[in-house]
């Protein structure tokens, strides 16, 4: 008598239950082989993929249960609990198969770079931004990510360095004026320091008072008369109060973390 899909989903889960999560997934496959179009059994082995750190795959398959039968909620339930629990190593993975096919791909070595970088691994994100300017030359986020690192790694001659050529490249770059601002204050070098807040209180005020107010880098300049005066000359914007409970943040700012 050949086996009913019903049957190898119930072997599979057998076999899970065991911790056979190789056989639990052989299971599920004959199961969907059997009946493609049956949610449970894709669902089912998106979850054993899981357990075996295959993380990407366990995603595809939490997505084709929807797909077949979008209200299979555990469906849904798995695949959010995937995307929280392995948020990061499924970007990973989406990148590095993108640069397995295209190691040139510039949006994919800055998006590996970033995970990088929000790791603190700094050496292996600055690799990786190096190989982004190599292929664009005008990549300004890009620059201001190397002076981070630099930052983080305590060169902060390179760091200045790669700040000041993404404000040669866009004279407006509020967070590479951010950053020289906060690198030179940091280092009692005032008058620079104050140039470069000028530039980013006119860029934008509100984010500015915020970044000031959060960054100990600024501590030894704040009570200079010259700093006090270009505060009083961009006064912090009044923000409606129904925006002051939303606490949104921008994603992914390069702002100073030395």
């Amino acid at each position: 008598m050949t086996a009913t899909a019903p049957d190898w989903n119930t072997q599979g889960l057998e076999a899970a239950d065991r911790l056979d999560f190789g056989l639990a997934a052989d299971c599920f496959e004959h199961a969907i082989n059997v009946d493609a179009a049956w949610a449970v059994p894709h669902d089912n082995l998106g979850l054993v993929l899981t357990k075996l750190g295959q993380y990407l795959p366990a995603l595809q398959s939490h997505l084709t249960a929807i797909t077949q039968d979008p209200s299979l909620a555990s469906a849904h339930r798995n695949m959010a609990l995937l995307i929280q629990e392995y948020g990061d190593l499924l970007i990973e993975g989406a990148l590095d198969t993108a640069l397995q096919l295209d190691e040139d791909d510039s949006e994919s070595q800055a998006g590996m770079a970033k995970l990088h970088y929000d790791r603190g691994d700094y050496v292996k994100a600055l690799s990786l931004f190096k190989q982004v300017v190599q292929h664009n030359v005008g990549d300004i986020d890009a620059y201001n990510h190397m002076g981070l690192c630099y930052a983080s790694l305590g060169d902060f001659v390179k760091a200045r360095k790669y700040w000041l050529k993404a404000v040669s490249l866009d004279v407006n770059n509020y967070f590479a004026h951010l950053n020289l601002a906060a690198l030179y204050a940091s280092d009692f070098a005032f008058e620079r320091a104050l140039g470069h807040v000028e530039r980013f209180l006119t860029l934008d005020a509100a984010q500015a008072y915020d970044d000031i107010e959060a960054m100990p880098q600024f501590d030894e300049i704040r009570h200079d008369p010259r700093f006090q005066k270009l505060l009083k000359d961009h006064p912090e914007p009044e923000v409606p109060a129904e925006a002051e409970t939303e606490g949104v943040a921008a994603d992914g700012d390069p702002t100073p973390v030395f």
